[in-house]
């Protein structure tokens, strides 16, 4: 809303579909119109950030649109299939610079099968981001959180190209893993995430992490633990 006088006004939406309307609306002219100047109604994806992220409920909007996104895309094979609206939703999200947090809140709002067509129009794998946020981002909290999604993901057949969910297509047929071993290499990821996150205090994503690996394979989880208690007593 441009306001051209003198007062600062303070303006909130009071309904959350109000704002999801408004950026999906220029979400949508952006994508229709070639030429920018040609409509006054339209905007780049930029300013339609710098407009509407003021709004403190913008990222809720993000996802609710990503999630909607993803639905519609699972039952329509052709909606979006040059990735147009994928590619704008997807920007206005990096644009927050807390991206895999929404993108973690989208994930987890869905059913597993939406995931893969999510992670094929954005070029990455669970894998892939985990080692990223760990690696480069030193982002902890966030691995142990994408970490669970991998092997989420992971335990069935996604990853497979004969498997893979395309937009429009019915829910592969995949085979839940009989068994989910972690490899050596995942075990010692394992155990240098919850070192940082319990070396930093966050206890309540330790807590899940681990609730969550005792389910996956609990004799591995005891070993880890043990090597924790160990490391903990030698660094005091």
């Amino acid at each position: 809303i441009d306001c051209f006088n003198k007062l600062k006004l303070k303006l909130e939406t009071s309904r959350r579909n109000y704002l999801t309307d408004l950026v999906n609306h220029y979400i949508l002219s952006n994508i229709s119109v070639k030429n920018l100047e040609d409509d006054s109604n339209a905007m780049n994806i930029t300013t339609v950030y710098g407009k509407f992220s003021k709004f403190k409920n913008f990222k809720f909007v993000l996802e609710k649109l990503m999630v909607d996104y993803l639905q519609n895309c699972y039952e329509d094979p052709k909606f979006d299939s040059d990735n147009d609206y994928f590619n704008r939703i997807y920007s206005l999200i990096n644009l927050t610079g807390n991206s895999y947090e929404i993108v973690l809140n989208c994930l987890k709002k869905t059913e597993t099968h939406f995931w893969p067509i999510f992670f094929k129009k954005s070029n990455e794998t669970p894998r892939s981001v985990v080692n990223k946020l760990y690696t480069d981002c030193n982002d902890h909290k966030l691995s142990a959180h994408f970490f669970i999604i991998m092997l989420n993901y992971e335990k069935y057949d996604y990853s497979r190209e004969d498997n893979e969910c395309y937009p429009g297509e019915s829910k592969p047929q995949t085979s839940k893993k009989e068994s989910c071993n972690i490899s050596a290499e995942d075990q010692d990821l394992i155990f240098n995430i919850l070192k940082r996150l319990i070396l930093s205090g966050d206890f309540e994503t330790s807590f899940e992490l681990v609730r969550f690996l005792k389910i996956v394979d609990d004799k591995m989880t005891h070993k880890c633990l043990v090597k924790m208690k160990k490391y903990l007593k030698l660094d005091q």
